[in-house]
């Protein structure tokens, strides 16, 4: 970074630090509010705000670092929609489960056989309980 581009990163960031006016646009710069800049300059001027500089002076002359960034936040993303795939794949192998139990808990109703019921509804207890500690123990582990 050369000593004119330090310094104009350090007043942008002075003229943000001091949360100064937003910027002038190019109508307060223009000949009609008294200042007489010619118009395309007062555009160009407008458009130039201390944020618009330290992005473009960090851009050039730290360019990888946002890429690095973008890509940090890009790996996180994955990592999190992962995550979600693996538990919505576990959800949907639950509700699979619960489906084909009630299925079956609804024939032995329609049938009145008790004794398949009675039988469906222990099964039906003892693997809750099982898939219930499973749950709660993998809650538990980061």
């Amino acid at each position: 970074m050369t000593t004119d581009t330090k310094r104009l990163r350090e007043a942008a960031f002075r003229v943000i630090d001091e949360g100064g006016p937003s910027w002038f646009s190019a109508e307060q710069l223009g000949i009609k509010d008294g200042l007489d800049i010619p118009e395309v300059d007062a555009q160009f001027i407008a458009l130039a705000s201390p944020k618009v500089i330290v992005d473009l002076i960090d851009s050039t002359v730290y360019p990888g670092s946002k890429i690095d960034g973008m890509k940090a936040h890009i790996a996180l993303l994955k990592g999190s929609i992962a995550q979600v795939e693996q538990e919505n794949e576990r959800l949907r192998e639950a509700l699979e489960w619960y489906a084909s139990m009630a299925k079956r808990m609804g024939d032995a109703v329609l049938d009145q056989d008790t004794a398949s019921l009675v039988a469906l509804m222990k099964e039906f207890a003892v693997e809750y309980g099982k898939r219930a500690r499973i749950a709660l123990a993998q809650k538990d582990t980061p």
